[in-house]
């Protein structure tokens, strides 16, 4: 069986907020924006999500 990735990502957003168009998050899952169990929103919206699991691997470039 060849290997292969999956993410997973717990995201809780309130619906006061209004987001209604547009990009609501961007998440890499690059190791310089994951922290503990935290995974960086990167579209500016501060949309951060929770690890709930996953766990690190090497990836490739390219790829």
């Amino acid at each position: 069986m060849p290997k292969c990735a999956e993410a997973g990502l717990i995201l809780q957003v309130p619906s006061s907020l209004g987001l209604s168009t547009g990009l609501v998050g961007h998440w890499t899952f690059d190791n310089k924006d994951i922290y503990n169990t935290t995974v960086l929103d990167k579209s500016g919206n501060g949309n951060n999500g929770t690890n709930n699991g996953a766990t690190k691997t090497i990836g490739k470039l390219g790829q």
